[in-house]
């Protein structure tokens, strides 16, 4: 198992998954009545990983296969957490709050790594340097819309700017040097601030923007450098000399071999390198041509893996992963939508709207990155899911989904910050 470069490595069980566990046991004591609930969006999920379990009957390692159940059926348990957990919007104050001590805490690491350890690409508390950009920009994001939603306090509006603003969007992302997280921090943060303004021009408003500019200004002049060092020293502008697109052409013949099921759960790292032969001749052809750098120009034992999730899960999960996936992906966004149109007279409709918009670029970050497989980020974007399902469960939606999808974000603008809300006052 050495040489595994799957996605779990073994059966663990970290103190993520033993919070989520006591979230669940201490939500379903203090309310017996919710033991009767079954999560909404959790039958969904669940679907996923038994349609993906399946895979099973190609997996040339059946062990991997159960171990990338166990890994997904405990993000089930984070998703029924928060469900459980969220109740009213005090509870997303807290989540925000959470959020923006968490990325000062990285920030100050980040720096650490950077300026006393000489780490060029900061990785922080992860495993690599992309999924801490992604999860930044997952907490900053969602920020920066509490901020400037009109119901935070001057304090909590310059913590969670703070947290966006310096933690995330100005300097981790920066310090990572990934170009594509880069321009969603900057992309996402334009759309936040132009939507909070057509919902109305405050004062608080028109300061943290001002303050949000000069700052990002500062930051962007002070890491030009290393960004252009980055970009200019990529050699990936010549198609056919893209590692990435060869790898999805492996992982597109694994996909031609075993359309239904796929080459196994977690197998992909297995049957693409050597002594396996039928896919890693594509990268060994591939590395010969021409003054190449191939990943293993000796034996090719290690070979990577697609850097798409939607490849990775094409070649491993089939046809059934694949649709399962994207089903369960679909219906969790559009209930953000959903909140976004029901809550538009709450900070909380401006708040899933920030979820539904960062939803978005994570799903198309995903055709580059498989980062949603990284344990922090699977957790992180499953807690998004789970309360965007909750409070669907509170406040029947008013429109159907068909219209979400049409007029979703302009209804969202409308509307104030004056009303606040309350469970005691919803279904329950």
């Amino acid at each position: 198992m050495g040489q595994l470069q799957g996605l779990p490595r073994g059966f663990e069980f970290s103190l993520m998954e033993v919070v989520a566990v006591a979230l669940i046991m201490g939500s379903l004591l203090s309310d017996p009545k919710q033991i009767k609930l079954m999560p909404a969006g959790l039958l969904f999920y669940l679907i996923y990983c038994g349609l993906s379990f399946v895979s099973i009957i190609n997996a040339e390692q059946d062990v991997l296969v159960w171990m990338c159940l166990w890994k997904f059926l405990k993000g089930g348990a984070v998703l029924a957490a928060a469900y459980f957990f969220f109740k009213e919007e005090k509870d997303i104050e807290l989540l925000m709050v959470t959020f923006a001590l968490c990325l000062i805490g990285q920030l100050i690491y980040v720096l650490k790594q950077r300026y006393f350890e000489g780490v060029f690409r900061v990785y922080g508390g992860f495993e690599h340097s992309n999924p801490l950009a992604m999860w930044s920009y997952f907490c900053s994001i969602p920020l920066l819309a509490a901020a400037l939603s009109g119901k935070a306090s001057w304090t909590q509006s310059l913590l969670y700017v703070i947290g966006a603003g310096a933690g995330a969007g100005a300097v981790i992302v920066g310090l990572t040097v990934t170009r594509t997280s880069l321009a969603i921090v900057g992309l996402g943060s334009a759309m936040i601030i132009a939507l909070s303004l057509m919902r109305g021009v405050s004062m608080k408003r028109l300061v943290i923007v001002g303050v949000l500019c000069f700052g990002g200004s500062i930051v962007t002049v002070k890491s030009f450098d290393t960004v252009y060092e980055r970009i200019t020293t990529t050699n990936d502008t010549d198609a056919n000399n893209d590692l990435r697109k060869v790898l999805n052409v492996m992982s597109r013949a694994m996909f031609d071999d075993h359309p239904v099921a796929g080459v196994g759960w977690n197998n992909s790292a297995i049957v693409n390198s050597r002594p396996y032969p039928a896919y890693s001749v594509i990268l060994e052809r591939w590395a010969s041509i021409g003054d190449r750098n191939p990943a293993n120009p000796i034996h090719y034992g290690s070979n990577p893996q697609t850097e798409s999730l939607y490849w990775l899960i094409i070649s491993e999960n089939g046809l059934l992963g694949i649709v399962s996936w994207a089903v369960f992906c679909l219906i969790t966004f559009l209930w953000c939508f959903e909140n976004a149109i029901t809550y538009r007279n709450s900070w909380a409709g401006f708040m899933f709207l920030a979820i539904a918009i960062v939803l978005c670029f994570a799903y198309g970050h995903s055709f580059l990155e498989r980062i949603l497989t990284q344990p922090k980020n699977l957790a992180h974007w499953l807690i998004f899911l789970g309360m965007a399902a909750k409070f669907r469960y509170l406040r029947k939606p008013q429109y159907t989904a068909a219209f979400v999808v049409i007029s979703g974000m302009l209804s969202a603008m409308q509307g104030g910050d004056r009303r606040s809300w309350s469970t005691r006052t919803l279904r329950t």
